[in-house]
C-alpha cells in the first residue's frame, strides 16, 4: 500500500511543493472505513514540481463542525514529499501542513548506503526490518539482525526523544544513535537502549533513547532487533522543543 499521511481538514490542494503523483480523497466520519464525499477524489488536476499535471485537487462541500479525514496518498507505487494546501469555507488565505508526519518504509531499504531522510521536525515513521545484518550496537546483541537506519538532522539543541514504544513495533528491538558517518561513527553517549517500554506484546521489549543534538548535525539512528529478532515497528522522534 502506498504511503499516506492524513489530516483532519477542508478543501485541500496539492501543487508545486509536492514531487510525486498524488491522489488525494476526503471521508466522513470513520478515517478507515467512512464514505468518501461526492467529488471527493483526484488524481490529476493540477502540476506539481516536476511541471507535469500529476498534482491533486478537491473542492468539496463541506459542513461546519463535521470532521473530515483528508487522505494524501499516491498513485500506484509513487511516494515522495508534498504540501498540502487547505482552504476553508469564504476564507482567503491557506493553511499548509508539514510535508512529513508518517512515513511508511519497506524491508531491506534504509541502510548505511541509503539512509532514510527525516525531517528536522521529527515525526512519527512506520517501517519493518529484514534481511541480513549489517550493524551493531553496544548494547543488547544485535549482530545477528537486520535493521532500517535513519538519517536526520535537527535545527534545534537540546534533549530529543527517539523510541519505538507502543503498538506499532511487533518485535524486540534495539536503538541506536550514531555520529556521522553512517557505519563507523561513533555512538553519542547514552545512546543504546534495548529494553525501555512496552512493544504490542505488552512486553518491555521496545526502546528509548534522550540524547542530547546539536542543531545542524546530522546523526544516523538505527533501529536494530535483539539477537536475529526482525519486524514492524512504529519510530518516533520529537527534536528538542518539540
Amino acid at each position: 500500500m502506498d504511503p499516506e499521511r492524513v489530516r483532519n481538514r477542508h478543501d485541500p490542494d496539492l501543487r508545486a511543493g509536492t514531487n510525486f503523483d498524488t491522489v488525494l480523497y476526503i471521508r466522513n466520519g470513520s478515517c478507515a472505513t467512512g464514505s468518501e464525499l461526492p467529488g471527493g477524489c483526484n488524481d490529476d488536476a493540477c502540476p506539481n514540481s516536476t511541471g507535469l499535471v500529476r498534482a491533486s485537487r478537491l473542492t468539496p462541500t463541506v459542513t461546519a463542525g463535521q470532521t473530515y479525514f483528508i487522505i494524501v496518498d499516491g498513485y500506484s507505487t509513487s511516494s515522495g514529499s508534498f504540501t498540502l494546501s487547505v482552504t476553508p469555507p469564504s476564507a482567503s488565505s491557506t493553511t499548509t501542513t508539514s510535508p512529513s508526519t508518517t512515513t511508511t518504509t519497506t524491508p531491506g531499504s534504509g541502510g548505511c548506503s541509503s539512509p532514510i531522510a527525516i525531517p528536522a521536525g521529527g515525526g512519527t515513521f512506520s517501517g519493518a526490518t529484514g534481511g541480513s545484518s549489517g550493524l551493531a550496537g553496544s548494547c543488547g546483541s544485535t549482530g545477528g539482525a537486520p535493521e532500517q537506519v535513519y538519517q536526520w538532522t535537527p535545527s534545534a539543541s537540546g534533549t530529543a526523544t527517539i523510541q519505538t514504544c507502543g503498538a506499532g513495533t511487533n518485535f524486540d528491538t534495539v536503538l541506536y544513535v550514531r555520529n556521522s558517518p553512517c557505519a563507523t561513527g561513533s555512538e553519542l553517549p547514552g545512546g543504546c537502549n534495548d529494553d525501555a517500554c512496552t512493544n504490542s506484546t505488552g512486553l518491555f521489549r521496545a526502546s528509548r533513547l534522550t540524547p542530547t543534538v546539536t542543531a545542524g548535525q546530522t546523526y544516523f539512528i538505527v533501529v536494530d532487533g535483539y539477537s536475529t529478532s526482525s519486524g514492524s515497528f512504529t519510530l518516533s522522534v520529537t527534536p528538542p522543543g518539540g
